[in-house]
């Protein structure tokens, strides 16, 4: 029996055959295939010391699939895209923890990632959209497109029964998301359990075409507020000038927010900004509390509420299996929910 342990072999300068790792490993083609396919789960210790001995000899003499003949022979290519719009951060976000969960997922499942950044009018092209997996060389598709979404590709996608999850995009079916609503409300009632009484919410002003975080999160904070009996107070401006200008002015009156609820990071850096420049400390004189999906300093940690990036990337790629395996089958979209870092800007009223 060769041991590859005390001989390593030589590379083949332009790629070996299944058949050149059957035989340096002293199998036969089906163990080799079946090894090399990840094919091992349930064998004996003799199976299992065979099946790494092939995948080593396949290291060492340079062995690639063929995914092509897999892919005819499976019907399948292996393969997920990833659409992202070319408009840039105005139509998608993608996350590292996202994209890491998704590339995870997919590497568990023998299977790699294709990124497709298109236009709208590829996304939109009656002659584009139906060719868009086999020239992606793929099986499905997440999308991660998720604000001024054009209607015509939600439409091209079913017509033409493509297998697609949407990630981060709030609907019925066939989507993962993350619960903004439930995460507004939850961070509302942090301060609320604190004692606060008098938050103030700072968001962008809402408009339809935006991210549905955007009128969740705000939702989420005013039931809070309605629940607690209390009057919700809100800053939504578009323009930094201008929210910056109304928060300078509730912190000067004489029943002053005690603590801010801040849609993100830009908006909870421009609240602590205003704060200083008050001379308000935080968290002594006013809490802050924000969303983000990364940890964020200004000073002290930032308490938020942790969008759960990683959760949803791997969920949509659960969801995405499904909708391959069974096309004619929507999926119902899931919701995932924050998490909570306390951070270091939060703390009960000064009474």
């Amino acid at each position: 029996m060769p041991s590859v342990k005390s001989k390593p072999l030589t590379p083949y300068p332009d790629g070996a055959t299944l058949r050149d790792v059957a035989r340096h490993a002293g199998v036969s083609l089906m163990v080799a295939s079946r090894a090399l396919g990840g094919q091992v789960k349930g064998l004996r210790a003799d199976a299992l010391e065979r099946a790494e001995r092939t995948r080593t000899v396949a290291r060492q003499i340079n062995y690639r699939r063929d995914l092509a003949a897999t892919a005819i022979r499976k019907g399948r290519y292996g393969s997920v895209a990833i659409v992202l719009s070319s408009g840039g951060a105005r139509h998608s976000n993608l996350p590292a923890d996202l994209l890491a969960a998704v590339t995870d997922a997919l590497d568990e499942r023998d299977m790699h990632l294709a990124v497709a950044r298109l236009s709208d009018a590829a996304l939109t092209d009656e002659t584009r959209v139906p060719r868009l997996l086999r020239d992606l060389g793929a099986d499905g598709l997440l999308v991660n497109y998720n604000q001024w979404v054009p209607p015509a590709m939600n439409v091209l996608i079913e017509r033409h029964a493509i297998p697609a999850v949407w990630i981060n995009d709030k609907r019925d079916h066939d989507a993962v998301y993350a619960d903004e609503f439930d995460a507004g409300r939850r961070a509302t009632r942090h301060l609320l359990a604190m004692g606060h009484r008098r938050i103030v919410y700072v968001c962008h002003a809402i408009a339809p075409e935006r991210h549905y975080s955007e009128q969740d999160r705000r939702d989420g904070f005013t039931s809070a507020m309605n629940d607690a009996g209390l009057t919700p107070m809100m800053i939504a401006e578009d323009a930094s000038a201008d929210k910056a200008a109304k928060l300078a002015q509730v912190f000067a009156s004489s029943d002053r927010p005690t603590a801010v609820v801040a849609y993100g990071i830009t908006q909870a850096t421009l609240a602590m900004l205003v704060a200083a420049e008050a001379s308000l400390r935080c968290p002594r004189d006013v809490s802050l509390i924000t969303f983000s999906g990364q940890p964020a300093h200004f000073g002290r940690v930032i308490s938020m509420m942790c969008v759960p990036d990683a959760a949803v990337g791997r969920a949509a790629v659960d969801m995405l299996q499904k909708r391959i395996t069974h096309a004619s089958e929507s999926q119902d979209s899931q919701r995932v929910t924050h998490t909570i870092d306390p951070g270091g800007t939060c703390a009960p009223p000064e009474l």
